[in-house]
Formats: structure tokens, sequence, C-alpha cells
């Protein structure tokens, strides 16, 4: 499952900045309220079946990397852009959680002291700019700024909407063009920022405002490159989402099984390797007639079940082991690894 403020860590969703808040007034605003154990309620309604949850960025970085156009990359960013700004971040192959399960909220950097107010609490954050929203905002904004002519200018604020402004754009109206160029700026220059952290291959645009095209992606790239440090000016592949308009929501949350299964996999095999080296100091130890140490048995043992056949069966009483002796387990590779070779 994908949702907003969604923990993978622990299976919730916490303190969604777009979603349920405290009416005005409430007699219990309490913060603890807006903890939602969502993988535990989905588990419990169908028969204890295993439920995965993350943030739905999270699940769009994954589904690009399982089934888009990340494919075979290490390290990338993907930046989601609907009603507010997503984000998720891969390094080394690896989804970057952070020790809470919230990394990646780069929707929230502050771009703009003393700026737009945002549905977080504060001000300035990126997504009040780009996004959905943030444009629409931008788009008013100039019309009160700009006096050129603007067909935007008679459609009503309830009735306006991002696609609007692509719309006039395409038909030259200056109004929607300096909006899309303004949006750009502030995407390229806090992407320029973001690439001295992770320095990734590729940036990703997915969501509703990327499909403006041209209009959002030249912008970006020219104030990305104007303001990249150049140690990374041109390195920096600017690119579309490859599972746009593929029902990205279910192709990002069931990749997050693909990508649990494999990094289970691996686990496994690293287990089943460690294991196997620590067998075989156990076997000669037993010649020498030596006592076996505590974490010598668990390895013989968890090897043994690992032998018997599927892991996925087998992998929790072996990771238990390994968690149970890991620290007998850690001296013995030190203390007998010269024997091993």
């Amino acid at each position: 499952i994908g949702a907003p403020n969604a923990n993978y860590h622990k299976g919730t969703v916490e303190n969604p900045a777009n979603l349920w808040k405290f009416r005005e007034g409430d007699p219990n605003p309490d913060e603890s309220r807006r903890v939602f154990p969502l993988a535990d309620d989905i588990r419990n309604c169908f028969g204890g079946v295993k439920v995965l949850v993350t943030n739905d960025a999270n699940a769009a970085t994954i589904g690009e990397m399982i089934y888009g156009n990340a494919k075979g990359m290490r390290d990338f960013i993907m930046i989601t852009l609907g009603t507010g700004l997503g984000s998720g971040f891969v390094a080394n192959g690896e989804m970057i959680y952070g020790h809470d399960g919230f990394a990646g909220e780069f929707g929230h950097v502050i771009v703009e002291r003393d700026g737009r107010e945002c549905g977080c609490g504060r001000k300035g954050c990126l997504e009040t700019y780009v996004s959905a929203t943030g444009i629409k905002r931008t788009a008013f904004e100039l019309m009160a700024k700009m006096s050129a002519p603007s067909k935007l200018r008679d459609i009503a604020f309830g009735d306006f909407d991002a696609s609007m402004i692509s719309a006039a754009a395409e038909q030259g109206d200056p109004i929607a063009l300096e909006a899309f160029r303004f949006t750009g700026e502030m995407l390229g220059r806090a992407l320029a920022d973001v690439v001295t952290v992770t320095s990734p291959e590729a940036i990703f645009l997915f969501g509703g405002l990327s499909k403006a095209g041209k209009l959002i992606f030249e912008p970006t790239q020219w104030y990305m490159e104007e303001n990249m440090l150049f140690a990374f000016k041109n390195k920096v592949k600017l690119l579309p989402s490859g599972i746009q308009g593929k029902n990205a929501a279910i192709l990002g949350a069931s990749a997050l099984q693909v990508v649990a299964h494999q990094r289970h996999g691996s686990l496994v095999a690293g287990l089943r390797g460690q294991f196997e080296q620590l067998a075989l100091l156990a076997d000669k130890v037993a010649v020498r007639g030596e006592d076996m140490p505590d974490g010598l048995i668990a390895a013989c043992y968890a090897r043994n079940l690992l032998d018997l056949g599927d892991p996925e069966v087998f992998a929790e009483p072996v990771f238990g082991l390994a968690a149970q002796h890991q620290d007998a387990l850690r001296d013995l590779i030190g203390l007998f690894g010269s024997i091993v070779v």
C-alpha cells in the first residue's frame, strides 16, 4: 500500500499534512489521534495476510526502479508532482527510509523564508510553489502583479486547476508561461541543492504537473544546471517517469513486495554463507575434540534449517538465531577466521 505520510518501518500513517486534521476548536487536539495503524488494520481484515505500507511517493519510486525508466539504476531521485510534492531517494540500489521511516520529505524543504503557508504548518515549503496547487497560487499572484491579458483571468479560483494553466501556456498565454517558468525555477534550484547530497544518476518527474512536458522540464533543467555545483554540472539526467499513465499506484505498491522478496532472499543468502563458514569452523573444533561454543552450535543448526528447503519457511527461526547469537557469531568470525582460510 502506498499512502501519504506512511511509515514503512511501522506500517502506520502518521500526521498526514494534507489529509484529516482537527476541526477548529476540537476539545482534544492530540496528535497521537492522527497516527493510524493501517497495516495492522488491513492485516486483521484479511485474515493475517502480509501487508507492507510505505509513503506513496516511495511506492512510485520503487515502481520506477522495478517497472520504469530507472531499471538498472542504483542512484536516482523520484519527484512526484500532484496536489503536493512527494519524493523518493534511492542510493546504492536501496530506498532511503532513514531511522524513523520518514526520510525523503523533499516537498517540505523551505525554499522561501516566511513564504507561502503550507499544510504542514510551516511557511515557504517547496510544495507550496511546485505542485498542482502551488502553480495555481502562482498564476493568481501573477495575475495580480502583471497587466498582460490572459484567458485565466475569467476563471474563478474555485473552478481553477493546473491543467487549465497547461492548456493556456500551450496557446502562448503570458501569465501561464510565466507561471511555468517560475515553477521550474523553484524546482530547478532546489534540485541543484539536493544533487550535492546523493549525487544521483537521474531525477525523474512524475504526476499531473509533469505531464506538461517541456513547459516544466525545460525551465527546471535550465535552472538546475544554472545553480548546480560545478562537480555535478551536466552529469544528472532529468527524465520523465516510465510508469506515467500505467496505474503507477498499483505498480508501485506491488513493487514493494518484489523488493521485499529480493531483500529477503539476499539476507538469507548472506546468512547461509556466514553459517556455512562457521559450520566449517565447528567441524575443525570437533576434530580437535574441543568444547563447542554456543555460537557454533547455533550456526550448525541454522545451516541445517536453511538446507531443509524453502528459505521463506525457515528464514524466521534462522534470523532469530542470528539475532540471539550475534555477538558470539561476530566474535567467532574474528577469532577463528584464520582457521577457515
